[in-house]
């Protein structure tokens, strides 16, 4: 026995199933649904073409289409008023409780059966149409209903245009078209197209004809006569002709090159033409059907009354006929051609070849850069061995300059102080100004000496870098400026400061060089002068910045530049090297070298050392 809540729990899923079903149903149920009615059978290759080409477009699933493919059976049955009525009672059976969206038709008897029957079985349901040859079609449907693309094209003046030039000698062109609905409506479009051809005799094979009638005048053709198969389903004896038998039929009794616009002939031993694909046509079929269904007013959609062609051939017919395959129009599609590899395989054999020249370039390439290198290189041990020399010149220079050129100065300057202390006040007020000039530019003459000589010796006499403690060289830098430091009442302050790589005597010329600097162009207040370090990626960077009387930006550069001056000698002392000395010994730690600065808002000097090494990584 079921205990009462369990039954309570069943009547319950009992009641609310069915419910939930449809609403299961409904979220299943594909958004459009689409009726395709073929005017002929399946296994027809034109139809399953078009049909073909519509899937292609409608048929994935994220468009969520249904399609639904009818095939009314017009071509192999006679299709009569009398068949045409079994239709209506079928399909008005079959669909009277259905709806779609949308309804292609393919082809001419769809499309009739359509203008026939549509607003009384699909009232207001849009009609796509394509492979229709009736030029009157845009003129028999409502435009807010119906459009799509017509079987109309210069398909036939461009195919007979292409056989004269393979065929100059023809005179007399037989055109095998029937009296089916099909062919009636494709003749109208030939006759249309042939006019321009005044020098040409048309002579039509239909259905007047049987089939051995046929075969028989094509097996007696003149050398200036040339076939156009256009369609060829029934003869006078009522006989039903599918495609290859129709098709072959003529390709194997006729002497002379069939051409045709029929995709489907084409493996029938037709030379070929200017083909009107149906893949194409279903194609552009249900590019316009998807435009409607996206919202597109059909009224908004004109008839395309050209249709998309291309140019296709058979390789054994050209062979037959003495075709050649350079003679064919540009992008012609050739069928049944024989196995070629550079044909199959022209996309990687010319890869190969690009890929080849360019691989050829690049070693060509590495050989001249080679023999470049090895000019540089060249050119580069001279320069060196140049640069050494220049700098050997350059350091006797040096020694030249401190022993040299500084012993008259010393011997001048010693005469010239001598002369101040004893004549001084004995001769007039003149001569004690010119020995005045004398002493101070004998002075100046030996500082400059001395500094340049620094300068010069920052790279040839530096010694090895070591790890040196910043801290200890700062406060010993300060020791040496204990007066200069009292004398101006600068305050200096500094953070911890790391232990770096470096030439300890040089790089406390850099602390001693920009704090000396830093007090000589000091404000109208206290100098107050502070030094920092931090760690940036691989190097240090430390800071000198002061509240002095700053530097103009468009100086920056010049003032790292040897006897490079802002300031005259009466305003402020020195030769100008200081600056450039300190770059100088940054450079060869492997540093950079900079400022920041604003006219009477102080100065920072910044400048590098690598970290690589330090003291703290030792």
């Amino acid at each position: 026995m079921i205990g009462k809540p369990i039954a309570i729990h069943i009547l319950v899923l009992f009641i609310v199933l069915p419910l939930c079903a449809p609403l299961v149903y409904a979220q299943e149920e594909p958004s459009k649904r689409v009726l395709v009615l073929n005017s002929y059978h399946k296994g027809f290759l034109w139809t399953d073409n078009i049909v073909k080409g519509i899937e292609s477009v409608l048929g994935p699933e994220e468009n969520e289409i249904e399609l639904k493919i009818e095939y009314m059976d017009s071509k192999s049955t006679k299709y009569d008023t009398q068949y045409k009525e079994k239709l209506y009672e079928l399909y008005n059976y079959k669909y009277s409780n259905q709806t779609f969206d949308l309804i292609i038709c393919s082809d001419d008897n769809a499309f009739d059966f359509l203008l026939d029957y549509h607003e009384d079985m699909f009232p207001g349901t849009p009609v796509v149409f394509c492979g229709v040859n009736n030029p009157e079609a845009p003129d028999l449907v409502d435009p807010s209903v119906f459009t799509g693309i017509q079987e109309w094209a210069n398909e036939t003046e461009d195919t007979l245009s292409q056989a004269f030039k393979f065929h100059p000698e023809t005179k007399k062109v037989i055109i095998l078209s029937d009296t089916t609905p099909t062919g009636i409506q494709s003749f109208k479009n030939i006759e249309r197209q042939i006019k321009k051809f005044s020098d040409i005799e048309f002579i039509r094979f239909d259905s007047s004809m049987s089939m051995y009638e046929i075969e028989d005048n094509l097996s007696k053709l003149d050398e200036d006569t040339i076939i156009l198969y256009e369609t060829f389903f029934r003869d006078s004896t009522g006989r039903y002709f599918s495609i290859p038998q129709g098709v072959s039929a003529v390709t194997s009794s006729s002497n002379r090159p069939v051409y045709t616009m029929r995709l489907q002939y084409l493996p029938y031993n037709v030379v070929g033409g200017k083909m009107m694909p149906g893949v194409l046509q279903g194609e552009a079929a249900a590019e316009i059907a998807l435009c409607i269904l996206d919202g597109e007013k059909v009224e908004n959609i004109p008839i395309v009354e050209i249709s998309p062609t291309q140019y296709m051939f058979n390789y054994e017919q050209l062979k037959r006929f003495g075709i050649k395959l350079s003679d064919l129009p540009e992008d012609s599609i050739v069928i049944n051609k024989p196995y070629s590899f550079y044909e199959e395989n022209k996309g990687l054999i010319w890869g190969i070849i690009a890929f080849s020249i360019f691989q050829t370039l690049i070693i060509i390439c590495l050989f001249v850069n080679m023999s470049r290198r090895k000019r540089a290189e060249g050119d580069l041990k001279r320069t060196v061995t140049d640069l050494e020399r220049s700098n050997t010149e350059l350091e006797q220079f040096a020694h030249i300059a401190s022993h040299d050129l500084q012993e008259p100065l010393r011997t001048v300057s010693s005469y010239m102080e001598l002369m101040k202390r004893r004549y001084e006040g004995k001769l007039d007020s003149d001569a004690d100004d010119f020995i005045g000039f004398a002493v101070d530019g004998a002075n100046r003459m030996q500082t400059l000496i001395t500094d340049l000589l620094a300068f010069s010796r920052v790279g040839t006499r530096g010694e090895p870098l070591t790890p040196t403690d910043c801290e200890t060289l700062l406060s010993q830098t300060l020791s040496d400026l204990k007066v200069s430091i009292e004398d101006s009442g600068a305050v200096i302050t500094h953070d911890a400061l790391p232990t770096v790589m470096a030439d300890g005597s040089q790089l406390a010329q850099v602390f001693q060089n920009l704090i000396s600097n830093a007090i000589k162009f000091k404000g109208k207040e206290q100098p107050r002068i502070h030094i920092a370090a931090e760690r940036k990626d691989s190097e240090w960077v430390f800071s000198v910045a002061d509240n002095g009387i700053g530097i103009e930006q468009e100086f920056f550069d010049r003032i790292f530049v040897i006897f490079k001056r802002l300031h005259g000698r009466d305003e402020y002392s020195g030769t100008g090297i200081g600056l450039a000395v300190c770059k100088k010994i940054v450079e060869r730690h492997g540093g950079r070298m900079w400022v920041e600065s604003e006219i009477g808002q102080g100065s920072t000097f910044y400048f590098t050392i690598p970290s690589k090494a330090t003291g703290e990584q030792l």
